[in-house]
């Protein structure tokens, strides 16, 4: 009986990881779109992570893309000091 379940099992992850695979990337970024993550750790938050998308270049036939990323820590928390620009 074990062996007929991790055969199974086996199966299905296979199954499911080829079926991932053949699906064609359709997602799409929009220029001026915004991520924005805001961290925490427990229940202390340690600042934002915002995501700005530019633009796109091609570079020799592959799609890039022209972002910007502001890093900022908490004001609260007085011994780090993160305010970047990327």
């Amino acid at each position: 009986m074990r062996k007929l379940v991790l055969l199974l099992l086996i199966m299905l992850i296979t199954g499911y990881k080829s079926f991932l695979l053949s699906q064609e990337d359709t997602f799409q970024w929009s220029i001026g779109e915004e991520l924005t993550y805001k961290v925490k750790w427990a229940f202390v938050k340690l600042g934002t992570l915002k995501l700005q998308l530019k633009g796109t270049v091609n570079y020799n036939g592959i799609k890039l893309y022209h972002t910007r990323l502001f890093l900022d820590s908490n004001r609260l928390l007085f011994f780090v000091n993160m305010h970047n620009v990327y």
